[in-house]
């Protein structure tokens, strides 16, 4: 029963070490992928006590099993070490900590893509809000017309809007003040 709860206790690390690394390996390209990184590296920042806490009771456990079974049980096993957990979850803090300093550097280059996302956006509303008001669905003859230029226009409006909720996000990361749409939101109510 010991070992089986200590080798539960050890798939529990493993999956939320290996899902740290994860997050942390993540490339940023977009603003969608910096929020992700920003929320790991808080989420490790805002747990580290409590991961720690779990890898003391396995290493109490470890040990427990350590003194009931051979070494060479723990090979056949392949039973982590205790020192396994330490040195990964170091890594991690390491990493979490390195990853935020150069975000901090890179900072101008995510606010300057920001800002010219948030201006194209801005063009990208203007010029859906003409095509609409020259073109749109109630500018339609027949009824059927009219759907096909609702739906059409219903898909504009929604990819705008997961483009101006990526912005929002980089606008609360960078707590630069936020950017209105509201031509994008009439055309939604309409």
């Amino acid at each position: 029963q010991l070992l089986l709860t200590t080798k539960a206790k050890s798939k529990e690390l493993n999956q939320l070490i290996a899902s740290f690394e994860e997050k942390l390996n993540l490339k940023v390209d977009k603003i969608e992928e910096l929020r992700e990184v920003v929320d790991a590296i808080e989420e490790i920042r805002a747990n580290e006590g409590t991961i720690e806490s779990k890898i003391k009771p396995f290493v109490l456990l470890y040990t427990l099993v350590k003194q009931h079974l051979k070494d060479s049980d723990f090979e056949r096993y392949n039973f982590p070490t205790k020192e396994d957990y330490d040195v990964k979850w170091k890594q991690i803090l390491v990493k979490a900590g390195d990853i935020r300093d150069q975000l901090q550097k890179d900072q101008l280059l995510y606010k300057k893509k920001l800002y010219e996302d948030a201006a194209n956006l801005r063009e990208q509303v203007k010029q859906l809000k003409a095509d609409y008001d020259a073109d749109g669905p109630t500018k339609a003859s027949k009824v059927e017309v009219a759907y096909d230029k609702l739906e059409s226009f219903r898909r504009k409006v929604q990819n705008l809007n997961k483009i101006w909720k990526n912005i929002q996000s980089g606008e609360k990361i960078f707590n630069v003040s936020e950017n209105n749409y509201p031509e994008l939101k009439a055309m939604e109510e309409e």
